[in-house]
């Protein structure tokens, strides 16, 4: 063996040539009871009983210890020694032991133990390690720890004369001792546990030990294990000598800083492992862990800094490095309360079902988390921006905000114009960048605005104010960005919510109107469905339906309703080709939406000064069947209510379920009108053939013709060589008397370019479908008199048919409609010249029969 040193006093070596049993330990939970087995044995052989006690205690500690510190092959050896017996743990470190202070923790009474035993201890040099030895007499006493000098110059000495790299010396300054040897205690603790747990898994006692874990006890146990083996041997020193810190001085290779850095991520590793209660050590105080990341980290620094030929110097000493852990633990904390604030907004807005709500939950959280004195939450809407929550505005000043342009000069609306933060912290940058806050918010001095985006989307901004200066740094600019964030999410959840209970709420009206439609069988009651049901659909505060007349040329504006429950049937007409929305939608097929009066007089000026004059919005719908285009619905929507594709979707299934029922209704009104045409033809003719008065008669037919197939009915004879009118009727007594006065300031003559006389003279019949204010210009020249009569007679639609029998004509019968809305087409044309040739026919008869009379 080589040269030794004494913790105990020097004492000689063994015999030459005396007797050695020794035994080689491979690791494992049976090694220390082997171990024992093996001393008791052996003394028994050579009758030492009296020794074999403390002998059997003192190999275990010390085989604990290198299995616990260094870990197999461990070699025991005993043997005589004069009247002394000689214990020896031969292991492959040459990393001295460190007899500690007695404590409470679970490690460090081995070596105590052992001084306290034998008659002298200590620790030599060999080729392959070390080897610690204690010799045990019969009158062996308890012995007292080595003086830290002389252990110190021990170990030195021990160190010297190892074939070892450059080492370099490191001052870590000094710590308070019982913080040292609390430390190192749990770390002991922690070794030995993993110790425990790898010898156990070796020996197939226990679970086999994950790799993780067995990386974990390399890295706590072995690689750092010469320098955490020096600092509590130096805190030790310290504690024997009453000092209340140590100066911590360390002499080691450049390669431990490596290991440093492994030890302590094992560290941090296994303090996971304890948290999860997966060891029965627990996680190290929050001032062990401080410690150990100083002093390891600082270590690291000095030993590479000294490797490159630079002073190796700590970093700072631990108290400083414990004040920035107490700076960042307050960030993290501060961080970790805003956090939980975001958490506490994000359940709260769980809740929120609308704009408002979110607004009053985000508005409160940043207002009192950021101590600002007011706050909006500003949409952007096109073209404008639209506050839809507000806090500490006084009274008035928000109207003086809203509606503002994206263009209006202002916090809010230059995020939503730029998607870009603003943030504003004192006067002079609140005039430089928005003078009119000047005027408008006068006690606002800082002011902060971040974009609310979802996605690519963005959806407006989250305004504060501050009627001080405020600097605003990277913690609070990140939480006002995250609320922003939150609050977009809240937004588009809300407005997905809404979107969901309106669409219920529109399905529910689109099936009752289904049903109402299906119900309606005439055309007027379909359109009243429509224009009503089309009203409540969307909230529009007016819908008109308007139809195309047979000729494909001529609407007609069939019904208005308002939301005022006024519900009218008219009997306005337009031409297709007219500049209007309606004309425009029927001729081309396609939705027209404007959202504002001036929008819509913009692109139709036919229609400035007409009413509603109310600021709205307007959609006008084509009604399509199969066959094409029928008519239109518009739709005038208060200037707030914003479309959307949903809403523009939903209309047009409302347009395309119009469209179907009012083809039904036409098809329906056209078969029933063709049978009342028929019935009507057949009383006629009966009536014709019943007398030869023909005044009476025609008069009779004409009584018959109102209200079932007209609104008015004249019939004119040619008699002494103009136009009589020998029957009149109409379906309101008051326009009747108007019809006579007509007649007679005003009658009819065979030489009138239009109307009546120009029909007999021609002898082909005339359609008007639609009577429009140019016809009836035309018709009275510039008598404004008769144009006031023939307005308030309120023609809308008129069919002239030539009366003619045997190859002349006898004069005509006129039909018109007026109030009921309906209006004469191609086959109510040929049904009136069916009912003309009969009554010609009747006359002619009637006056051939007279003639044959005659005397």
């Amino acid at each position: 063996m080589g040269r030794e040193t004494a913790g105990g006093g020097a004492g000689p070596g063994p015999a030459e040539g005396a007797t050695i049993d020794e035994v080689a330990l491979a690791g494992g939970l049976d090694a220390v009871p082997v171990a024992r087995r093996f001393v008791r044995s052996t003394l028994a052989r050579w009758g030492r009983d009296d020794l074999a006690a403390d002998a059997e205690i003192a190999g275990s500690e010390l085989v604990t210890n290198a299995m616990l510190h260094v870990g197999p092959p461990v070699r025991l050896a005993v043997r005589p020694e004069g009247d002394a017996v000689r214990i020896e743990v031969h292991d492959t470190s040459r990393i001295s032991p460190v007899r500690p202070a007695v404590s409470d923790g679970m490690t460090g009474r081995g070596l105590a133990l052992v001084a306290a035993l034998a008659d002298r201890w200590g620790v030599g040099e060999t080729p392959d390690g070390k080897v610690v030895w204690a010799v045990l007499t019969a009158h062996s006493v308890v012995g007292t720890a080595p003086a830290a000098g002389e252990i110190d110059a021990l170990l030195a000495a021990f160190a010297d004369e190892w074939d070892q790299p450059s080492r370099y010396t490191v001052t870590l300054g000094d710590v308070p001792t019982d913080l040292l040897l609390a430390a190192k205690s749990h770390v002991d603790s922690l070794a030995r546990e993993f110790a425990l747990a790898a010898g156990g898994a070796r020996a197939g006692l226990t679970a086999e030990v994950p790799t993780s874990l067995v990386q974990l006890v390399e890295a706590v146990i072995s690689e750092f294990a010469e320098a955490r083996i020096a600092i509590k041997r130096q805190a030790l020193a310290a504690a024997t000598r009453g000092e209340s810190r140590t100066s911590l001085t360390l002499s080691l290779p450049v390669s431990a800083a490596d290991a440093g850095e492994r030890y302590l991520a094992a560290l941090e590793h296994a303090d996971a492992y304890a948290r999860g209660s997966r060891l029965l050590t627990l996680a190290a105080p929050a001032r062990h862990q401080v410690f150990r990341r100083w002093y390891v980290t600082s270590l690291v620094t000095a030993l590479r800094r000294a490797a490159l030929g630079r002073a190796a110097s700590p970093s700072g000493t631990f108290e400083q490095f414990l004040l920035r852990e107490i700076d960042h633990v307050d960030a993290l904390r501060t961080r970790a309360e805003r956090a939980a604030r975001l958490q506490r907004v994000t359940a709260a807005l769980a809740g929120a079902m609308d704009e408002a709500q979110v607004g009053e939950i985000l508005l409160a959280e940043a207002i009192r988390e950021l101590a600002a004195d007011r706050g909006a939450l500003v949409l952007a809407d096109q073209p404008e921006v639209r506050v839809v929550a507000h806090q500490g505005y006084p009274p008035g000043l928000l109207d003086r905000l809203q509606p503002a342009s994206r263009h209006t000069p202002l916090p809010g609306t230059e995020v939503i114009r730029s998607g870009e933060s603003v943030w504003v912290e004192d006067a002079e940058q609140r005039d430089q960048r928005f003078p009119l806050l000047v005027t408008l918010e006068p006690d606002t001095v800082a002011t902060a605005a971040v974009p609310l985006r979802s996605g690519a989307r963005l959806l407006g901004a989250l305004r504060i104010s501050y009627g001080s200066p405020r600097l605003f740094d990277d913690d609070e600019r990140g939480f006002l960005t995250a609320l922003a964030a939150l609050a977009a999410q809240a937004l588009e959840r809300a407005a997905l919510y809404e979107l969901q209970t309106v669409t219920a709420a529109r399905l529910g009206r689109l099936q009752q109107l289904t049903a109402a439609l299906a119900a309606a069988h005439a055309v007027a009651d379909v359109t009243a469905v429509v224009v009503e049901q089309a009203a409540a659909l969307l909230g529009a505060e007016v819908a008109a339906l308007s139809l195309l007349a047979a000729d494909r040329r001529t609407l007609h504006v069939v019904r208005v309703h308002t939301t005022g429950g006024h519900d009218d049937a008219m009997s306005a007409t337009l031409d297709i080709d007219d500049a209007l929305p309606v004309a425009e939608a029927v001729r081309t097929g396609r939705i027209l939406a404007v959202g504002s009066v001036a929008e819509r007089d913009a692109r139709w000026p036919l229609l400035r000064g007409r009413p509603p004059r109310v600021e709205h919005a307007l959609v006008t719908l084509p009604l399509r069947v199969e066959a094409g285009v029928i008519g239109a619905l518009s739709l005038a929507f208060p200037s707030t209510r914003r479309l959307t594709q949903g809403d523009l979707d939903m209309l047009t299934a409302l347009a395309d379920a119009c469209a179907q029922s009012l083809e039904r209704a036409e098809n329906a009104t056209r078969a029933e009108a063709a049978n009342a045409r028929l019935g009507f033809l057949a009383r006629a003719s009966i009536r014709l053939a019943e007398s030869l008065d023909l005044r009476r008669t025609l008069a009779d037919v004409a009584r018959l013709a109102v209200p079932e197939i007209a609104d008015w009915c004249v019939v004119h004879l040619i008699e002494d060589g103009e136009l009589a009118t020998v029957a009149l009727a109409h379906a309101d007594p008051g326009r009747l008397a108007i019809s006579r006065e007509l007649q007679r300031r005003w009658p009819d003559r065979l030489a009138d370019r239009i109307g009546v006389g120009a029909v007999v003279r021609s002898g082909e019949p005339a359609l008007l479908p639609a009577v429009t204010e140019a016809m009836l210009a035309d018709g009275v020249g510039q008598d404004p008199e008769r144009s006031n009569l023939l307005r308030r007679l309120g023609l809308s639609s008129v069919v002239i048919a030539p009366l003619s029998a045997r190859g002349r004509t006898l004069g005509a019968v006129s039909l018109a409609m007026s109030d009921s809305g309906r209006h004469y087409g191609p086959e109510d044309l040929a049904f009136v010249l069916d009912l003309a040739l009969r009554a010609a026919l009747a006359i002619d008869s009637a006056a051939l029969i007279a003639r044959l009379r005659e005397p």
